[in-house]
């Protein structure tokens, strides 16, 4: 039995079923694999800025009673290509990526580093980064992307 749909209505039923909503028609596979390509061909770029934080933990021994504040410097604005298979978090008007996944922002963030100095009173120096803002110019396609590609 094949089910035909409109376009726009088969995006929104396969927003929420997933690949099982393929089963209603063979065209409906051709036809995202054919909107697919259009981001394999041009890839959507998404600028994202990284804070790094520095921070001295001291020693508990030698009972300094200071606690350091942590220091912060925002990198300049990196971009990154993204062809397919990847699910990012909602948009704004404005272009601002916001509540986007826990794996996306671990594949951008580096590991955090550590480091022990004895002088001239023994502290950790930990540096660790977040993510300052994630943005993406081209808000249409962005719209587009995610009706592409479900979890």
């Amino acid at each position: 039995m094949n089910i035909y749909l409109p376009e726009p209505l088969f995006l929104i039923i396969y927003s929420y079923v997933g690949h099982n909503s393929l089963y209603l028609n063979k065209f409906y596979y051709n036809f995202l694999i054919e909107r697919r390509n259009e981001f394999v061909d041009k890839p959507l770029k998404i600028s994202y800025r990284l804070c790094r934080w520095k921070q001295k933990q001291y020693d508990i021994e030698n009972n300094y009673a200071r606690k350091a504040r942590p220091s912060m410097k925002v990198n300049t604005e990196s971009i990154i290509d993204i062809s397919g298979g990847r699910v990012f978090g909602e948009i704004d008007d404005k272009g601002l990526l916001c509540r986007f996944t826990q794996k996306f922002e671990n594949s951008l963030i580096p590991v955090s580093e550590s480091k022990y100095i004895n002088w001239p009173y023994p502290c950790m120096i930990v540096k660790y980064w977040t993510l300052f803002s994630l943005k993406c110019n081209e808000i249409e396609r962005y719209k587009r992307y995610q009706d592409l590609w479900v979890v």
